[in-house]
């Protein structure tokens, strides 16, 4: 078994830095929201505990603030990753109440509470899954080895995150099998709470401009959702869509190569670099 490498061992040349580099990659985090909040604890506490569905600000704020803990856990020094952390489980320590209705298999008054290893584990696998598969989608495909690296990199994160490290995956098809079992079981249902954070998502409250960036965000995120999850969520998705999905992935892959690194990449990435005297891969 591999041993855990160390928070600043995962650095330049790891396959950390090469996914996280990609500003791309916030294109699949649509489908790994749709897909957390599809349990019904985790959408009853977005819902019960977040404030973004109120206002464009609130969003743009929340989305911001979301790039900038990934972005800080991967390129910012050890100390200031460990603060993000510990910052985030602050917040999770004050988000626990009880179901406010039924959506089986929870009944009404069934306690929850962010802090419940499965549901961080439901979260951690998501994030997994749609960095590694919206990598290979729209930029280029990674070979097992570099899939189970990535997998291993990503523990110690996942344990600073409480998450008991029995728990966590060291391969990438253990992630897979995991995330096949929970969405072919019950325990992964759409609920109404998961169906108005989708609407909000889909049409988030911003002004006409930044809405239609989120055309592109929204085909992408539904068309990379497991079609169960997206059947559930009343998403239609004809042979149009399809052909936007398809047209949309061909353009991104072809533009792509073109963008010089200050526009491909998070500038975190580039500035992290540049502290370690490091160049890009």
């Amino acid at each position: 078994m591999s041993q855990l490498p160390a928070l600043d061992a995962v650095g330049p040349g790891s396959v950390t830095w090469k996914i996280h580099r990609e500003r791309l990659l916030i294109l699949g985090w649509g489908r790994a929201v749709l897909m957390q909040v599809a349990h019904p604890k985790i959408a009853e506490a977005v819902y019960a505990h977040s404030y973004f569905s109120r206002s464009g600000q609130a969003y743009i704020k929340r989305l911001r603030g979301t790039i900038g803990a990934m972005l800080s856990m991967t390129f910012d020094p050890p100390e200031v990753a460990l603060a993000t952390i510990e910052h985030i489980n602050q917040v999770h320590e004050r988000v626990h109440g009880e179901m406010s209705g039924h959506c089986p298999p929870y009944a009404p008054h069934t306690p929850y509470s962010a802090l419940e290893p499965d549901l961080l584990l439901w979260v951690y696998l998501t994030l997994l899954d749609s960095h590694v598969r919206t990598y290979e989608m729209l930029i280029a495909p990674l070979t097992g080895r570099e899939k189970d690296a990535y997998v291993r990199e990503s523990r110690l994160g996942g344990e600073l995150l409480r998450i008991p490290p029995q728990m966590l995956p060291y391969t990438w098809e253990e992630v897979r099998v995991e995330v096949d079992r929970r969405l072919e079981g019950s325990e992964i249902t759409v609920c109404e709470h998961a169906r108005e954070i989708a609407r909000m998502l889909a049409q988030p409250p911003l002004v006409r401009p930044a809405r239609s960036l989120f055309g592109l965000w929204k085909v992408i995120s539904v068309g990379m959702l497991p079609e169960k999850l997206r059947e559930q969520y009343g998403f239609g998705w004809d042979v149009g869509q399809s052909l936007t999905y398809a047209a949309a992935v061909r353009v991104i892959k072809t533009t792509l190569p073109l963008l010089p690194d200050r526009a491909r990449y998070w500038q975190r990435y580039l500035l992290a670099l540049e502290r370690l005297g490091a160049k890009a891969a």
